[in-house]
């Protein structure tokens, strides 16, 4: 019986552990700012970004883990994050890239269940 019990907890201790991504408590929030250029290279529009897509990858994934859109005023919003390590990016247009656009990241970890972090801008060009 003492086996079984010795068991039973250890294996409810090590289910404890939890990888990055949705389910926990923590917040990554931030705002994708965008400068938009004429044919000659003139800058025409700079300002926060609605309707941009932002991406997020969990820890060491390799390919995105979650998607959303910006608001109306740039401003993105990841919820219900485990403690880890993220990855943060948008695209944006690069003439020298492959298929003329290149990911602009930022890296963030949340430390604690209740963390809210901002990040700083994702600067992009259209």
């Amino acid at each position: 019986m003492r086996v079984v019990l010795f068991l039973a907890v250890l294996f409810a201790f090590g289910s404890c552990s939890v990888e990055e991504g949705k389910g926990g408590r923590a917040t990554i929030t931030g705002k994708v700012f965008v400068q938009d250029f004429n044919g000659e290279g003139e800058l025409i529009v700079e300002d926060y970004a609605p309707d941009w897509d932002v991406f997020i990858v969990y820890g060491e994934d390799d390919f995105y883990s979650d998607a959303t859109t910006t608001h109306y005023d740039g401003t993105y919003i990841f919820e219900y994050l485990y403690e880890g390590d993220y990855e943060v990016y948008a695209y944006s247009k690069c003439n020298a890239c492959a298929n003329n656009i290149e990911p602009i990241t930022i890296k963030a970890q949340v430390t604690s269940a209740d963390q809210v972090i901002e990040l700083e801008d994702l600067r992009v060009i259209d």
